[in-house]
């Protein structure tokens, strides 16, 4: 079943710098998942920590469905120092960007 999601791109104060709606199938892995991110965002797999409902996800072979991943959910991806995460290109991949 297709589920949509919105993944948003936050740092470690907290503060979002995009939000990108997809859709993918519910048997969809988390590796799956991450390399989408890989695409979609220009954020290698490594430098990747995704959060659903504010906890960690961490099995990369679990899939959206084991983990209650549901359609309208969020998936958060957390950026911290040191991270060679070029903010201006990801922005450019055309993320909707909020305005703080």
């Amino acid at each position: 079943m297709e589920i949509g999601l919105l993944l948003i791109l936050q740092d470690q104060d907290g503060l979002s710098h995009g939000q990108k709606p997809v859709t993918f199938t519910d048997e969809t892995t988390i590796k799956e998942l991450s390399k989408a991110i890989n695409s979609f965002m220009c954020i290698h797999q490594d430098y990747q920590e995704l959060y659903h409902n504010g906890k960690q996800i961490i099995s990369l072979n679990s899939t959206l469905k084991q983990i209650g991943v549901k359609d309208g959910d969020e998936i958060l991806i957390a950026l911290f120092p040191g991270d060679p995460v070029d903010l201006q290109a990801t922005k450019a991949v055309d993320l909707e960007i909020e305005q703080n």
